[in-house]
């Protein structure tokens, strides 16, 4: 922008405005701008201009980046989030003044499009028949305080479910529903988008705007006030949720319409803004392993004249269906699948002696059982056993369901029932015992949950080669139960072909079917969830519905075969089942040796009426809850290969905290790292230190963004000095130490204990506080070998005190100063690191603003520091003229480096013929990552010189986004091909085609080739490629192909990530 057209008053305004924050709040506020706003601006504001900027250049660079109107509202944005409530509000009053109202020509467009769309009446009203004061509330926050960001509309298929996304739409646009919350509205209807090509957001936001000319500026300003309404899921299918693509944060980035709909749906592009999803079962069961903490909303009865009536699915909604029936043990359902079963529920209750003896009959009290029993009641009712013509129903129904399964029906026509031997009179018969429903085009099933049921039965009735109808023997192929095969039916399908094989249910089909679960059917479900545990990236949702299958078997021996494998386990925890399974199946993980669990809304009051449907009111549920807990603390206390458990992000209470504490106390718990990072715990952390007193096995806690106060400090510094304290290491990251709470610490590790690493990485340090560290480094009863010191605002004293007391500690190896902004001048105070006495042996300097000038001081280190053997210095602008000092350096004779780190340095081809020097000269050098260059063809056929080096030392090598093609593959070919040193190669984000991943293939697959594990995503490649690789891994099976290659268990290397 002209600065003779920059609005003058609006500038000089915003100056007066900054003025009015401290230093420190000048500093937070434009590291927010950077972080948060940047991307807004029409063209790309000046990182380094920003980070120089005062008060009044600010003000201008705002407003000549921004809209006039959006810098005020980034302004108050920004300026709300730091508390300065009444500088936000002047904002405000600035951004109204200044501001268009471009907002009210959207809503007249969405009114008149859409009431011609409805019903061509504009004084149609739109609430009409909808429960206004729930959907109203559907965002409100509970009385926790969680405020939804998703909420998932379970409507009925068809034009009414259809429908009501345009009414709400409507509704907002005519000031009847989320005026005040949501200042903008969008639709995506994913059924006119499924034929779309490739789309950006912002595109599609343009669709229903006016001319197609959205202020794209202003509405993504304020994330928070905007609203996607999504509809029609189901219509995409079943691939878009399991979507491999690379999840997108760029809102005018082009994607397929499945990748966008799946990046939108997992909060990567706008996290800050809201989703209201309206789908049926179908879809809300895709949603599942997709959406982060949705609130789930029923609407039943919907149609096009009105008669809507929407409730939040409870447990009390629930125990009014249930009506006193209560399924023990194996209720797995969440929400929206107790609404089907419910259905069902209901449906049973009003037979004739619905609580007599066949209720009492129920086969094991399970979920399965009940179906089992319920569906035999409505073939054959009274009888024990199937006569033959129940038996012929029986198989027609269940094939039935099968042929729907394998076809992706759920409406079938006579034809279809002919087919299958259901004669008009059996048909007739089935629809009046409610197992089949009469539609205008044919017949379906009740609900999904039924014909899931009938379709698995068949399986069991295909196995067992007992019965003269149709089929026999093996199973057919078409049952694939990868999580990414599975439609919504098939969910119901494995869930009940696991209950199947529980003791109770067996014995029910054996008596009244004469069947057995043939062991094809065994083998096939074990397989299944042993392909999970070698995976080693399973979804923690694939996992927890794993162990709920699992769970329904009540087999032990079937389980511990099935979870053999499981090493690493992810499990989100909501629901006091979640808790009981997880204790069953974990007991019977004989392998697991680590395990993270988010444990979310079970341990406060306002949650217990809402912990599923099977659990009892009020006390009960709570009684329920805690036996649950309990018993979870004791199998992982007594786990004997469990060695390090994750709380990820779970909020305990006091009692929840005190519990697990309790069980890890014992003497014999094995457990060995406890990683708190990220968990609500603060008000029980008393009951935490009380472990390291006897428990000596437990070495690593990790405590990362919980405050700390003093007395939790306190407590900390008792429980190290305590003689029967064995902890080694321990992280405080982004704890809000006070001073006090640092001086208690610094004193205790001036006395013996046995704690050798320390991070306080995110914590603000002055010069007065690193000097009590300082002085406890000197000490010589100091043990602390590893210090982590990331982002703590080091100034140029606290460099000099560092490098003294380095001077004054031999046992100080690792050291870790990375973003903080040493620049030359303060990274030459650590020159002393030269001296023999320094025992400092890896050192990261990551992203702190170190140039050609610093590295003419790191040389000299190299040159007289024998002792230094890893060095970090990535994101820094090192240029190709710095990196020449260090390979100067590298090439002398006193230098030991091992490990050098330079990913994002602003390297070129040119610093390759220095580096090329370096491959083929030192022995000592074993790891170099150059990830995030611009090094391109030419660079790598230059490195590829230094490779061919016959007595070259290099193991490990970076080459991640550096820019190459399948120019350069010939040449790294041939070179891999001859090179047994070289083990580990990172080819990630490169634009290999595939005839250039043929030719490395013939690298990989040679017998001299050495690598053992390399950076590739192989899914990014057409079949015919993905199956070279495959055949390639046959061939050496010792080779890895993996999406992420850096590896936090690979040695000591990113220790300081650990």
């Amino acid at each position: 922008m002209e600065v003779n057209r920059l609005p003058v008053l609006s500038i000089f305004r915003l100056q007066w405005l900054l003025r009015e924050l401290d230093k420190e709040e000048f500093w937070a506020f434009k590291k927010t701008l950077r972080e948060r706003y940047v991307e807004l601006s029409h063209h790309m504001l000046p990182q380094a201009e920003l980070e120089l900027a005062g008060p009044e250049r600010l003000a201008f660079l705002l407003h000549e980046y921004y809209e006039k109107p959006v810098a005020w509202v980034i302004t108050s944005n920004i300026l709300e989030d730091m508390d300065l409530l009444a500088l936000a509000q002047e904002a405000r009053q600035e951004m109204r003044r200044e501001a268009q109202d471009e907002n009210s020509g959207y809503k007249d467009h969405v009114l008149t499009i859409f009431t011609q769309e409805l019903d061509g009446h504009p004084e149609a009203n739109p609430t009409e028949g909808l429960d206004m004061q729930a959907l109203a509330g559907a965002f409100d926050p509970d009385q926790k305080g969680f405020r939804p960001s998703i909420v998932v509309l379970q409507a009925p298929s068809g034009p009414a479910g259809r429908a009501l996304s345009r009414r709400i739409l409507r509704c907002w646009a005519q000031g009847a529903l989320y005026c005040d919350l949501f200042s903008y509205v969008f639709l995506l209807s994913a059924g006119e988008l499924r034929g779309m090509k490739e789309q950006s957001l912002v595109e599609l936001m343009a669709r229903n705007w006016p001319n197609h000319q959205v202020p794209k500026a202003k509405i993504m300003s304020q994330p928070q006030r905007l609203l996607f309404i999504v509809d029609g899921l189901e219509e995409l299918g079943t691939a878009w949720c399991h979507e491999q693509a690379r999840l997108c944060a760029d809102s005018t980035e082009r994607q397929p319409m499945a990748a966008l709909m799946y990046s939108l749906l997992r909060k990567a592009l706008l996290p800050a803004s809201s989703i209201l999803i309206i789908t049926t079962d179908e879809g809300v069961q895709q949603l599942k392993a997709v959406v982060a903490s949705p609130r789930y909303l029923v609407v039943r009865g919907l149609s096009m004249e009105g008669g809507a009536e929407l409730e939040d699915l409870t447990a009390d909604r629930v125990e009014a269906l249930v009506s006193g029936f209560m399924l023990t043990g194996s209720w797995l359902l969440s929400w929206h699948q107790a609404s089907l079963v419910c259905r069902l529920l209901c449906a049973a209750l009003r037979l004739p002696g619905a609580q007599g003896a066949w209720m009492q009959g129920l086969a094991g009290h399970s979920l399965t059982g009940f179906y089992l029993t319920y569906l035999l009641h409505q073939v054959a009712p009274g009888r024990p056993c199937l006569g033959q013509r129940e038996q012929v129903t029986l198989w027609g129904l269940c094939s039935l369901a099968a042929y729907g399964l394998w076809g992706g029906k759920t409406l079938f026509h006579r034809r279809h029932l002919r087919a299958h031997r259901l004669r008009k009179v059996t048909v007739e018969a089935l629809v009046r015992s409610g197992l089949l429903l009469r539609q205008d085009a044919g017949y379906t099933f009740p609900n999904p949950s039924l014909q899931g049921f009938c379709a698995a039965l068949f399986y069991i009735l295909v196995g067992s080669g007992g019965w003269p109808f149709g089929p026999r023997g093996h199973v057919r192929p078409e049952l694939d139960l990868r999580p990414s095969s599975l439609s919504p039916l098939l969910l119901w399908v494995k869930h009940f072909l696991f209950g199947f094989l529980s003791p109770p249910v067996a014995c029910a089909l054996r008596t009244r079917l004469g069947l057995l679960a043939c062991e094809e059917l065994r083998h096939l479900l074990q397989h299944w969830i042993s392909l999970l545990g070698r995976q080693g990236s399973a979804a923690p949702a694939d996992v927890l519905d794993a162990f709920h299958c699992l769970f329904q078997t009540q087999d032990e021996a079937f389980v511990c075969g099935a979870l053999s494998g499981f090493q690493d386990v992810r499990l989100p925890v909501s629901h006091w089942m979640d808790l009981l399974v997880s204790s069953f199946c974990l007991q019977s993980c004989p392998a697991l040796s680590s395990l993270q669990i988010d444990v979310r809304d079970l341990f406060f009051p306002e949650k217990l009426q809402e912990l599923g449907p099977a659990g009892p009111p009020g006390l009960a549920v709570k009684a329920v809850l805690e036996e649950q807990w309990e018993h979870l603390c004791s199998v992982l206390s007594t786990h004997p290969s469990l060695r390090r458990l994750h709380l990820g992000s779970s909020v305990l209470n006091e009692w929840a905290m005190k519990t697990l504490c309790e069980r890890l106390r014992q003497p014999s718990c094995g457990v060995q790292a406890l990683i708190l990072k990220n968990a609500e715990i603060s008000s029980s952390l008393q009951h935490l230190w009380i472990i390291l007193a006897t428990n000596q096995n437990l070495k690593h806690i990790y405590l990362a963004s919980t405050l700390l106060r003093d007395k939790d400090v306190e407590a900390a510094c008792e429980a190290l000095r305590h003689p029967n304290c064995s902890l080694t290491s321990l992280q405080l990251d982004s704890c809000e130490l006070s001073h006090a709470g640092y001086q208690m610490l610094s004193q205790a590790l001036s006395a013996p204990i046995s704690l050798t690493s320390l991070s306080l990485a995110r914590n603000k340090m002055t010069d007065q506080i690193l000097q009590h560290f300082c002085d406890a480094l000197k000490n010589p009863q100091c043990s602390l070998r590893r210090l982590i010191l990331d982002s703590c605002g080091l100034t140029d004293t606290s460099s000099q005190l560092l490098a003294s007391a380095l001077m004054s500690n031999p046992s100080l190896t690792h050291l870790c100063l990375s973003n903080n902004n040493l620049g030359a001048d303060r990274l030459s105070l650590l020159c002393l690191l030269r001296l023999p006495s320094c025992a400092l042996q890896r050192l990261v300097l990551n992203h702190c603003h170190l140039g050609v000038t610093s590295c003419g001081f790191l040389a000299f280190i190299l040159l007289n520091n024998s002792s230094l053997t890893h060095l970090s210095l990535s994101m820094n602008p090192l240029q190709d003229s710095g990196l020449q000092l260090l390979c100067e350096a590298l090439q002398g004779p006193s230098c030991r480096l091992q490990g050098l780190e330079v990913a994002s340095c602003n390297l070129t081809s040119a610093s390759c013929k220095s580096l090329a020097r370096v491959l083929g000269q030192s022995k000592h050098l074993r790891s170099l990552d150059l990830a995030t260059n611009a090094l391109g063809d030419s660079g790598v056929a230059t490195l590829c010189e230094g490779l061919k080096a016959e007595h070259g030392s290099l193991r490990r090598l970076g080459l991640e986004a550096c820019g190459l093609t399948s120019d350069c593959c010939a040449m790294l070919s041939s070179t891999l091909s001859r090179n047994k040193n070289l083990t580990s190669l990172n080819l990630l984000r490169n634009d290999f085609s595939p005839l250039g991943v043929t030719m490395l293939c013939s690298a990989f697959a040679h017998p001299l080739c050495g690598l053992q594990v390399i950076g590739l995503w192989k899914q990014q490649y057409p079949k015919p490629v993905r199956k070279l690789l495959e055949e390639t891994q046959q061939q050496k099976p010792q080779l890895e192909f993996r999406g992420d290659w850096y590896s936090l268990e690979e040695d000591d290397r990113l220790w300081w990530k650990r």
